[in-house]
């Protein structure tokens, strides 16, 4: 299957923007030495209609980072997208209700960047609205950082007391 791509990708050998898109399947080593795994994916080659050069464009980098996440198990950047839209969420607003930074997020739905799992594992709680809802009540001003949400894993009165009580044995100094 070819299709011909007007100006998307320019020609690195010759500039010429006659580019004609061609299908392979295409594997790499992906990681460090210690760690190296062969991925497999079907991508996008360009192929330059005046000088017969081949080369990967931009749609190539976007189908390997979405084949890299996939092998990882990891939310591929349509995936992050999709679920803060799903959400009615700007990036700043996901930024800011998770404490994840905005240009991370705009990398990691660019596949400039690949998230780590630890990250992954709070998009996809965070793709749950009762978690949402979770997070927006703990950051509202108006309640308190035990509420209603988090009780479970507040501090009975009585252990609060006394965790109060053992802070008086204790004083902070600066060393030196």
């Amino acid at each position: 299957m070819n299709e011909l791509i007007g100006g998307q990708d320019a020609c690195p050998g010759c500039g010429s923007n006659l580019i004609v898109t061609k299908w392979e399947s295409i594997s790499w080593e992906q990681g460090s030495t210690d760690g190296k795994i062969v991925i497999s994916a079907l991508l996008p080659i360009c192929v330059c209609r005046a000088c017969n050069a081949s080369f990967q464009g931009a749609q190539a980098q976007e189908k390997k980072n979405e084949a890299i996440c996939k092998h990882l198990g990891l939310m591929t950047p349509d995936e992050i997208r999709a679920m803060r839209q799903k959400l009615g969420l700007s990036q700043a607003g996901l930024a800011q209700l998770s404490g994840l930074g905005v240009a991370s997020i705009a990398r990691w739905e660019s596949g400039q960047l690949i998230q780590g799992r630890s990250n992954d594992n709070l998009l996809r709680l965070l793709s749950y609205e009762e978690n949402i809802e979770r997070l927006r009540n703990a950051l509202s001003p108006q309640s308190p950082r035990t509420s209603k949400s988090f009780q479970g894993n507040a501090l009975s009165p009585e252990r609060m007391e006394k965790f109060e009580e053992s802070k008086k044995h204790f004083t902070l100094r600066k060393a030196g």
